[in-house]
């Protein structure tokens, strides 16, 4: 039972746990109990998975066009890029009564 639930994970990743038993013929208690203690697995909220409107997609796929494009005609292109990360961190001071 082990397997069959691992190589499902395997061809879907987002599946439910409901949506997985249902598949396999098991119950939700065995599914998620071979999912938590046996393959170690977590439930991760869908609202902290990265998701991109088709805009946005649009746009990263035309800036991806564009360095390569540019890395294929000057050898020494990637040298000269700067990469950093997109990483925001938000000061808070809050105020205090005397203030």
């Amino acid at each position: 039972m082990i397997n069959k639930v691992c190589s499902a994970m395997l061809d879907n990743w987002r599946i439910r746990t409901r949506e997985l038993s249902n598949k396999l013929g098991l119950s939700r208690g065995l599914v998620q109990s071979i999912l938590t203690e046996q393959l170690g697995t977590k439930c991760i909220s869908v609202k902290f998975c990265p998701k991109t409107a088709d805009s946005q997609a649009e746009t990263l796929l035309a800036a991806a066009r564009d360095l390569l494009q540019c890395a294929g005609q000057d050898a020494n292109y990637m040298k000269t890029l700067i990469t950093g990360d997109e990483s925001w961190v938000y000061g808070y001071d809050p105020e205090t009564k005397a203030q």
